[in-house]
């Protein structure tokens, strides 16, 4: 139970950072032993990009102790990326995005 109140706890903290004005929508996917968070807004804000960033990256590694894989992708929206929201597109089912350059956008794609 441990696990899912962090879950939780990392997930609340998600959706204030986004009701303050971080401009992350972030989407939870359950699917059988398989997760996906993905960040479907630029996120041009202060250094509470970073503060999202580190709890998805604490939220991938709860994930991956349980057993389950996560995939975190993001748009690259960010300040000093010259590349915009909509220059990415993103699905799920995918599990694949691609940016200017031919970068992936989401770890682990095509696995």
């Amino acid at each position: 139970m441990e696990n899912l109140e962090t879950i939780q706890f990392l997930m609340e903290t998600v959706e204030r950072l986004t009701k303050e004005g971080t401009t992350y929508k972030v989407e939870l996917e359950h699917t059988k032993e398989r997760v996906t968070v993905l960040e479907e807004e630029s996120a041009r804000k202060d250094g509470r990009i970073a503060e999202l960033e580190t709890k998805l990256r604490e939220l991938e590694n709860v994930m991956a102790s349980m057993g389950m894989t996560v995939n975190i992708g993001q748009n690259y929206g960010v300040v000093g990326d010259d590349v915009s929201a909509r220059d990415v597109k993103c699905e799920a089912k995918k599990k694949s995005c691609k940016r200017k350059g031919g970068k992936d956008a989401v770890d682990g794609a095509g696995e």
